[in-house]
């Protein structure tokens, strides 16, 4: 991955470059800047549907999950 890291003074000029700035305006910043291809591949996101389907291993000293409220009530 490659990346840079360094400080800055946000002014005018920069601000006109990059608008996101503009609420550091005369601020000293640290910028960190990083190859966007070393990213992981925004494409493959994990669903709410790919959450449930898999198969989780839980630890040996844990008990079936169950779709309850987890409160139990007696009376």
């Amino acid at each position: 991955m490659n990346a840079i890291k360094f400080e800055a003074t946000i002014d005018e000029e920069a601000v006109r470059a990059i608008p996101a700035l503009r609420p550091f305006l005369g601020k000293q910043i640290e910028l960190i800047a990083l190859d966007s291809k070393s990213r992981p591949d925004q494409d493959h996101t994990l669903t709410v549907d790919d959450l449930l389907s898999a198969r989780l291993e839980l630890p040996g000293d844990v008990g079936p999950l169950t779709g309850g409220s987890g409160v139990s009530r007696s009376g």
